[in-house]
């Protein structure tokens, strides 16, 4: 058939996080995206994303020291304008509720909302247990689209949660 475009797993990863496997990992999107993208600074946004992206498990397997606890990564051409960015990690039941809630006040926010809600982030004692941070919110800011996610019982203690967005690639299609 004409004109259908099937998505095309360009990267896969399930391990721990730790800052030099995040830079492998950013690493090597920016070798996948480049055979897509010819715009360098599209291929900036895109890595800059992903790294964001990335961060976040990192940064919170950090806060609550779980230093082996693994993640999912895969990153899915979608078609010739988007990239399907999806990483998996474990979220404590405690703090679903609250990264729920600030994923949902960033999908709804206007750029507007988001610069607003940027200031506040930044101006926070507690930065660090805000949860759903800084790179939310500029990934939505710089990308436009919003966040889905899943999550799934990992044991009585702990959710899996997956965070899904979509990177853009080439506007023109």
């Amino acid at each position: 058939m004409t004109g259908i475009f099937h998505k095309e797993l360009i990267l896969d990863y399930a391990g721990p996080i730790t800052f030099e496997i995040k830079k492998k990992l950013v690493a090597l999107l920016r070798e996948k995206v480049d055979t897509y993208v010819s715009d360098t600074g599209r291929q900036k946004r895109c890595s800059y994303i992903f790294e964001e992206l990335l961060t976040n498990p990192h940064e919170y397997y950090k806060s609550k020291n779980l230093p082996d606890e693994p993640i999912l990564v895969s990153l899915e051409v979608v078609n010739k304008a988007l990239i399907e960015v999806c990483i998996s990690n474990t979220v404590y039941k405690a703090d679903t509720a609250a990264l729920l809630s600030r994923i949902k006040t960033v999908n709804e926010g206007d750029e507007d909302a988001l610069r607003a809600l940027f200031q506040s982030t930044i101006g926070s004692d507690n930065i660090e247990n805000v949860g759903g941070g800084i790179g939310l919110i500029t990934v939505k800011m710089k990308n436009g689209f919003s966040y889905t996610f899943e999550l799934a019982e990992k044991n009585k203690s702990q959710n899996l949660f997956c965070l899904t967005t979509s990177i853009q690639i080439n506007p023109s299609h």
